[in-house]
């Protein structure tokens, strides 16, 4: 009966399968295979709390069988209770400290929890009992990738890519460390060969597309992205560089419907939010552009960008209802203090809020400040010093 219940499951029919191991179960119920087999199911089907009773029984009934800690370890790890899992872990090494998948996917979990120190040790330990195993030296580089330790997790994925050739994942790993690093040439082409390897891997699209953009290669981007959009329709922050891409080629209502499908997929995606009131914004709606640099600066305190253009829409907007002089003040003080008082952008919208909130002589000496900036001289000295010459006569700017 457990024979034909393990069958049935291999074959994907779950409920006869169940049906048989409950009999099994019926018939003998100090069976610890059963146990293990039938818990097997319930993870399959991600009844977790299910599986993990079984694998409970069948400890009960051999507290040395090691598989069984195995088995309960990764249920607790699907289920998101990673230290439960870790213990399990633990335990099985203790049993068999000479099991290098335990190894293994202790360090997995301790990769999910944060904590890559011990993740290494595990993957190393995973590597010397078993050097041939290539997924221990994917996930030992994407602990090292996680530190911050693009050499050797290149090295690392490169090693995983020597022992596997067609390993998807490896060529993603170290595309994205090429990325990371700049070398945007060898990342198109392990981007390349992961979409050869697996053409619907939509994060592979997209952050191919991303390399051509960094390259400037607009063209080539545009399809890439919307074949990541293609293979998975929720991957919101392809929306969203689809969403720029569109903005910087003028198409600012087609850019806001990519925005809001970002959103939509994410609501708390600052910078989706940003980019969408930035297209508000260039077509004249401040409202709507006011109340999405809001939703910016509310998830990100550190946005000095979206802080710094909700002020310049606070003090100088031509809707008289919009303004609010005296948030405009505080929020451009923020940008200000978080870019270290040296943008001379960000001090002429200081000065912008300060003149709306009445505040004419400190607006004056910030507008001078900032025209104090060679570079913003060149590009905005005209209109600067038009400003400047408004704030000494007491009077406010409004923008067009």
């Amino acid at each position: 009966m457990e024979r034909r219940g393990v069958s049935y499951a291999s074959l994907g029919q779950i409920e006869r399968a169940l049906k048989d191991l409950d009999e099994a179960e019926r018939i003998d119920p100090n069976s610890v295979s059963i146990y293990l087999n039938r818990g097997a199911v319930f993870e399959s089907r991600n009844q977790f709390e299910r599986a993990i009773a079984d694998f409970d029984r069948a400890i009960v009934l051999d507290p040395q069988f090691q598989a069984a800690y195995v088995r309960r370890g990764d249920a607790h790890n699907l289920a998101g209770e990673f230290e439960r899992a870790m213990q399990d872990y633990g335990e099985a090494i203790r049993l068999n400290p000479l099991d290098a998948k335990v190894f293994f996917a202790r360090g997995r979990t301790l990769i999910k929890a944060g904590r890559m120190g011990p993740a290494l040790d595990d993957f190393d330990q995973a590597i010397r009992l078993d050097p041939g195993d290539a997924r221990a030296y994917q996930s030992r580089a994407a602990a090292y990738a996680a530190m911050g330790n693009d050499e050797l997790s290149i090295l690392d994925y490169s090693q995983a890519i020597r022992l596997e050739p067609k390993y998807a994942l490896a060529y993603l790993g170290r595309a994205d460390m090429y990325a990371r690093k700049g070398q945007h040439d060898r990342a198109l082409q392990d981007y390349t060969e992961t979409i050869r390897l697996n053409p619907k891997n939509a994060y592979a699209y997209y952050r191919r597309g991303m390399s051509y953009l960094r390259q400037g290669d607009a063209a080539r981007a545009g399809p890439d992205l919307d074949a990541a959009i293609q293979r998975d329709p929720s991957l919101s922050p392809a929306y969203l560089e689809r969403g720029r891409l569109l903005a910087r080629q003028g198409q600012h209502q087609r850019a806001i419907e990519d925005f809001t499908e970002s959103i939509r997929h994410n609501n708390n995606y600052g910078a989706a939010f940003r980019s969408r009131a930035m297209s508000h914004q260039k077509l004249g709606d401040h409202q709507r552009a006011i109340a999405d640099f809001g939703q910016a600066v509310r998830l990100d305190a550190k946005d000095a960008l979206s802080a710094n253009e909700l002020a310049w829409l606070l003090a100088t907007s031509p809707h008289a209802g919009l303004r609010d002089g005296k948030r405009a003040v505080g929020l451009a003080r923020t940008a200000c203090e978080l870019a270290g008082w040296k943008n001379p952008g960000f001090l002429d919208t200081y000065a912008a809020a300060l003149a709306e909130a009445g505040q004419f002589e400190e607006a004056a000496r910030w507008q001078e400040k900032a025209l104090e900036f060679p570079e913003f001289r060149r590009a905005e000295g005209a209109r600067a010093r038009e400003r400047l010459a408004l704030y000494l006569e007491r009077k406010p700017f409004r923008a067009q």
